[in-house]
Parts: C-alpha cells; sequence; structure tokens
C-alpha cells in the first residue's frame, strides 16, 4: 500500500471479535503457519479503536510492527475490540485504506452468548473492575442499561453494522465450539475465504489459552494481582517467548482459578430472560447467514436445547 508516495505495509486481514470467543486461541494456533504475520508481542494494537488505552496510538508505531513481514504474508490486526464498535472502527478503517477498503477481509469468532457474557463479567471481577453480582448486572441490563457484557454477545446486531460498509463475503463468521471439535472444517472454510493452502494446520492443536474462573481463594487472589501486574507482565512479554508465556499462564491459571459454576452465578429467572433476549438475537444471526443449525447445536446454554 502507498502512503505518502511511499509503500508501507499494513494489515489486509483483521480478526475483529468477539472478546472472550476464543481469538487468542485461534490467533495462536494459525500463527503455526507461516502465511500469516502477526506483530511480535502484541496481539491487539486497537490503533483503529477509541479505546483509552491503546497500545498503539501513532501511524508511525502501527506501520512499524509490520516492517519486517515477507510479501507472501498476509498482515494481520487481531483487535477484538473492533466487532463491538464498528461506529468508530469502520469509519476510520476507510478513512486510512480509501478504496483498498474493500478488499480488507475480516473474521470473527463468536461462541454461546451467554457464557461469553459470564466470561466477560468474571475477567472484570478477576481485574477489580466490577464490583456488581451478575444478578445485579442482569437487573441493570433489563432495566434499559448499557451494559457492555450483554451488549457485545448481540452478534446480530453488531454483524449488521459491519455489512452496511463491508460485502459480506469479506466477513468469516467461525463458530468457536465448531472450532474446538471440527478444526478440520475450518480449515477447509479458511482455505476458501483467503484463496490460500493451509495444509500445514491440518496437524496442529488449537492451544487452550485464557482460561477463565473464579478466584479459589483470598491466597490466589493476591497472588494473581502480583503475577499480573501490569509493569511485570510487560517486562516478561519483552524477555521470554510467546509458546512459553501462554504455557506458563495455563499453569499459573490451573493452580489459582476454578472453573464457574453457572448455576451459582445467574438465577434461573435471570437466565430465562436473557436466554429470550440473547437467544433471539442469536436465532437471527443463524436464520440470516444459514447457520442455524451449528448455532442451535454448539450453543445450547443460550439456546437451552
Amino acid at each position: 500500500m502507498n502512503l505518502k508516495n511511499k509503500k508501507v505495509k499494513v494489515p489486509n486481514l483483521f480478526i475483529i471479535g468477539a472478546a472472550k470467543s476464543g481469538t487468542t486461541s485461534f490467533c495462536n494456533w494459525i500463527k503455526k503457519s507461516d502465511k500469516f504475520y502477526f506483530p511480535k508481542g502484541l496481539k491487539e494494537p486497537l490503533y483503529f479503536s477509541n479505546a483509552p488505552n491503546k497500545n498503539v496510538k501513532t501511524l508511525e508505531e502501527y506501520i512499524s510492527l509490520y516492517k519486517n513481514s515477507k510479501d507472501y504474508q498476509i498482515l494481520v490486526d487481531a483487535s477484538v475490540i473492533y466487532f463491538h464498535s464498528p461506529k468508530y472502527t469502520i469509519p476510520k478503517l476507510k478513512e486510512f485504506y480509501g478504496k483498498k477498503f474493500q478488499e480488507l477481509k475480516f473474521i470473527v469468532i463468536l461462541r454461546d452468548p451467554i457464557k461469553r457474557a459470564i466470561s466477560e463479567y468474571l475477567m472484570a471481577v478477576r481485574e477489580g473492575w466490577e464490583t456488581r453480582e451478575f444478578n445485579d448486572v442482569i437487573n441493570s441490563f433489563l432495566k434499559g442499561n448499557d451494559e457492555y457484557y450483554f451488549k457485545n454477545s448481540l452478534y446480530w446486531r453488531q454483524y449488521l453494522e459491519w455489512i452496511k460498509e463491508v460485502n459480506p463475503s469479506n466477513i468469516k463468521i467461525i463458530i468457536f465450539e465448531e472450532l474446538i471439535e471440527n478444526k478440520n472444517v475450518i480449515i477447509k472454510e479458511l482455505e476458501e475465504f483467503l484463496n490460500i493452502s493451509l495444509s500445514e494446520l491440518y496437524n496442529e492443536e488449537i492451544p487452550k489459552i485464557n482460561s477463565g474462573g473464579l478466584f479459589k481463594n483470598e491466597f490466589c487472589k493476591i497472588l494473581y494481582h502480583i503475577l499480573y501486574n501490569k509493569k511485570l507482565i510487560s517486562i516478561v512479554k519483552k524477555s521470554l517467548p510467546e509458546p512459553f508465556l501462554y504455557k506458563g499462564d495455563l499453569l499459573i491459571k490451573r493452580y489459582i482459578l476454578k472453573k464457574p459454576d453457572y448455576n451459582s452465578i445467574i438465577n434461573k429467572d435471570n437466565l430465562e430472560k436473557l436466554r429470550k433476549i440473547l437467544g433471539e438475537d442469536a436465532k437471527k444471526l443463524g436464520e440470516e447467514l444459514s447457520i442455524l443449525n451449528k448455532i442451535v447445536k454448539y450453543w445450547n446454554f443460550t439456546l437451552n436445547k
């Protein structure tokens, strides 16, 4: 791409969401193919987002992330906040890419909507951003307040905003649960979508990364905040290779976190109310994209099948 009469390398594939839907596992899986280029140590530049804590703030920084890529590689920006902020991100992308915008490809990883919302809530609790009980957050949402845990799980509404400006043929929806169960099907779909061979991925396992949950006890909570201090994380990321980092992260979280018991997090009445709202949106997505059978099969917690 030419920018100010200078040829620069910039992403042509965006993995835009959804948050807490397995995008980190997906990215670390396709990284095993040298056909993809990711910025070293930085999955989410956030450059085209309105996030206050952007990892990359200037155009020069953004372009520099991809300067070492090879000509044959697909350059990837995996900032998952993009899917959830189309009214900001799309105009920024169009302004930057101009006519090239219509040549961009987008991948969206989606998982069971209610499980995704719970996962995002639990992350906020672990980080100390959220102190309310989950049922209180649901009640606030049902009263019409803008609770992003649930707003971000209304996939169809967000997808509609994207296809107003992007040709649907340039957006690939992947159901994360299907990816885990049958990655070979997804590989074939990706090969067709990107017009490349990905035979090298058939024998590669999908890593389990960013597993969430609740603290086992108060000591685990203290240990978590010591180990996951932002300054320490920044130093460690610069010092250790990514595969080692992710294995270490998984081991630590296995020790200090326990799997959530959904029945203790959400009461039956609120669960049914959420199922009605998020389930209807999920069904609409399935119907319009002709993937309803997949959604009914894999999203049984939300659809109660």
